[in-house]
């Protein structure tokens, strides 16, 4: 194996850099990793380095021994300094962004090691400061993985990490130190316990500045440019238009959530079926984390024979999207018929034969639930939002596409 360029040495117990040595064998240094004796090459025109003063098949890596110095360097401060923590949440479809700073913060050291275990962990280093336990990572060639990051966020260990992956093996010492012990642009978190709470709510004020730029555009433009009134009067449930109108007027999805929640489960069902069209409407929304101005037309679009349900298109479409579409977890897919038996169970539908005295209403016996069913299915799989074997419509086997979840961008007026 072709020698290695070591910029440390070993000598009485100690990491020591080739500047603070005597050159050749005066150095009485041996390599950290073999053992054996080291000379110090000192001369005019090549870097200064360590090499074995006899041929050897030794592995250790001169990144190895940067990586043990640093962290037995940072074991002894007696202070330490966090850097600061910067979440930021976007929105690609809008360029919206929120974001937040944490500051760093200095650390007094009430006591310091390296490569002391930790339960399962083997931190670098770790330290027990004034505000507990704090581990470092110095990272010259490999990094903290996914593996280590889920430890740590198991055991809420705040941790930072030093990268050196950049510091050449022949920087002079002043400036390896100055490096490792204050060059703040070096460090970063692996772990930060406060980290997920700051996204879950930086999420959250992204949300509500979507919903709000969405509710201000479509109270000022509710209406279609490239729709003109004949063609909205034939496509849009002109009952679940009015109704939008009011739910986004009048928005009690939550208090509605709360009510069913206090309600006991084998009797939720039969509650929810006494709901008005206004508070299942808010519910859905509520459910979907939406605005209900910010629901998709196609929710609201008038059934081509009539309603299969006693109610606007909008109620039982988004119920069944939360449903079937977000809310899938307990069985991926599903079929025609699982989703006309979770509508019968909260929706009422038409008395065929009967209930209908105009003579002239569109509303007969022959509204086919399955077939109105079947389109709003099919039309959620042309959206991108389900996806299916492609067998005949009332025969075909749906599957939420995740992927697509949660885009709400494609829910435009």
């Amino acid at each position: 194996m072709a020698d290695v360029k070591l910029p440390f040495g070993w000598r009485d117990g100690e990491y020591i850099h080739i500047s603070h040595v005597d050159r050749g064998l005066k150095c009485n240094c041996q390599c950290p990793g073999c053992k054996s004796d080291l000379v110090a090459k000192k001369g005019e025109d090549n870097a200064h380095h360590f090499a074995h003063h006899a041929k050897t098949d030794c592995t250790y890596k001169p990144e190895t021994a940067l990586h043990d110095y640093a962290k037995r360097l940072i074991a002894r401060q007696l202070a330490f300094t966090t850097p600061f923590l910067y979440v930021v949440i976007q929105d690609d479809n809008y360029r919206f962004w929120v974001d937040e700073t944490v500051p760093g913060k200095e650390h007094a050291i009430l006591s310091g090691a390296f490569e002391q275990g930790f339960k399962e962990i083997v931190p670098d280093v770790q330290f027990e400061t004034d505000a507990g336990l704090l581990f470092v990572e110095v990272a010259v060639t490999h990094f903290v993985d996914r593996e280590k990051r889920s430890k740590l966020r198991r055991y809420g260990i705040p941790t930072v990490e030093i990268d050196l992956s950049k510091i050449a093996l022949d920087t002079p010492l002043e400036e390896i130190d100055k490096a490792v012990l204050s060059k703040m642009s070096l460090r970063k978190w692996a772990f930060h316990p406060d980290e997920f709470d700051l996204q879950t709510r930086l999420r959250k004020q992204l949300q509500e500045k979507i919903a709000q730029y969405e509710y201000e555009n479509w109270r000022d433009n509710p209406y279609d440019p490239d729709l003109d009134d004949d063609d909205r009067h034939e496509d849009d449930d002109g009952d679940g238009w009015d109704l939008l109108i009011q739910a986004a007027d009048d928005y009690g999805g939550e208090m509605t959530h709360e009510w069913l929640q206090s309600i006991p489960k084998n009797r939720r069902i039969e509650t929810y079926k006494t709901l008005n069209h206004l508070a299942k409407l808010t519910y859905h929304c509520f459910l979907l984390d939406r605005r209900p101005e910010t629901l998709p037309l196609l929710f609201n679009r008038r059934d081509a024979v009539g309603p299969p349900f006693l109610c606007p298109s909008i109620v039982w479409r988004t119920g069944v999207f939360f449903r079937f579409v977000v809310a899938n977890t307990e069985k991926r897919e599903f079929r025609l018929g699982d989703v006309l038996q979770w509508c019968r169970t909260r929706y009422d539908t038409f008395s065929y034969g009967t209930g209908f005295d105009d003579p002239d209403s569109r509303y007969t016996s022959q509204i086919d639930i399955d077939d109105e069913v079947t389109e709003f299915l099919l039309e959620l799989e042309r959206e991108g939002y389900l996806e299916s074997d492609g067998f005949i419509a009332k025969r075909r086997v749906f599957n939420p596409a995740i992927k697509y979840l949660p885009n709400w961008s494609r829910f435009k007026r």
